[in-house]
């Protein structure tokens, strides 16, 4: 009895090392980054970073938010994450809802059709002359109508929906209720672990973005944050006269230490969102998993 209680302490204690180790991979890049952001440029190139920032500076930070680009390419991204997210749970939320229905005439057709184009696609050059035709080529809204409709999400909502007791519908219906009341009044307030889960998903997707603005938008007034970071990660223009300055004590910042302090600022907002929808992620994606 004491060596199999032994085993499992010693396996416990495995377990546990090794979680650490995980965390420890996982977590250090990001503090890397954020030690790098704050380091003086100079300081760092005879003082590697390891944890801690090398002679605190905000010097990178006030050089990022001096660009202009940087600073509009941040209210785009805030704003097609903003209006995106709220037009994919709409659109997507109204659509699960209707085929959560069984006795919908053509339920299973529509499902069958929403979910096809999940593994069949056009492809790039249909894609391309069907948002040209639309007259979404350097639109803002090329990065809204696209993303309106999910048919993964749909599904998971679906689920979802089709497990609120009809009782409560038929009781709205008796006092006169439509769907869009139902719909707005007590379904969506009784599906917020699942609203949460979507919203999620679609907002990371949303910020993270940067391939449809390098495709469809030209026009750099409207390009989001990632593809400018995109940018500012692959120029090394004036790199060599930023290290020379900063090697001399004339400049505090160099290159990488403003790519660094760019990253943070496209990483953080998004991760901000977590703590406030974990609860609601957590419960929705357990019974999303034991309902599917």
């Amino acid at each position: 009895m004491k060596s199999k209680k032994l085993k499992l302490n010693i396996t416990d204690i495995v377990i546990f090392l090794v979680m650490i180790f995980l965390c420890f991979v996982t977590l250090y890049p990001f503090v890397y980054a954020i030690s790098y952001s704050f380091s003086n440029g100079h300081s760092v190139l005879t003082n590697p970073v390891s944890f801690l920032p090398v002679d605190f500076t905000l010097e990178n930070y006030k050089a990022v938010f001096s660009n202009d680009k940087i600073a509009r390419a941040f209210v785009v991204s805030v704003m097609r994450t903003v209006i995106g997210l709220s037009y994919t749970l709409f659109i997507t939320g109204t659509a699960a809802y209707t085929l959560s229905k069984r006795y919908l005439p053509g339920n299973r057709f529509f499902s069958y059709f929403f979910i096809i184009p999940m593994y069949v696609s056009g492809g790039m050059i249909a894609t391309y002359v069907n948002i040209s035709h639309l007259g979404l080529m350097n639109n803002f809204f090329v990065y809204i109508f696209p993303y309106g409709f999910a048919a993964y999400y749909m599904l998971i909502m679906r689920t979802y929906f089709a497990g609120i007791p009809i009782s409560l519908e038929e009781s709205a219906q008796l006092d006169g209720a439509g769907d869009i009341r139902i719909f707005f009044q007590i379904i969506a307030p009784l599906s917020k672990p699942i609203f949460a889960t979507i919203a999620l998903f679609a907002g990371v997707m949303q910020w993270n973005m940067w391939f449809d603005a390098m495709v469809y938008v030209p026009r750099a007034s409207l390009h989001p944050l990632q593809l400018v970071l995109q940018n500012v990660l692959k120029q090394a223009a004036g790199l060599a006269n930023m290290k020379q300055l900063a090697q001399s004590g004339e400049m505090k910042i160099t290159a990488e230490a403003v790519q660094m302090a760019t990253l943070v600022v496209a990483t953080v907002p998004i991760l901000l969102i977590y703590p406030f929808v974990q609860r609601y992620f957590v419960k929705g994606v357990m019974i999303g998993a034991v309902k599917a």
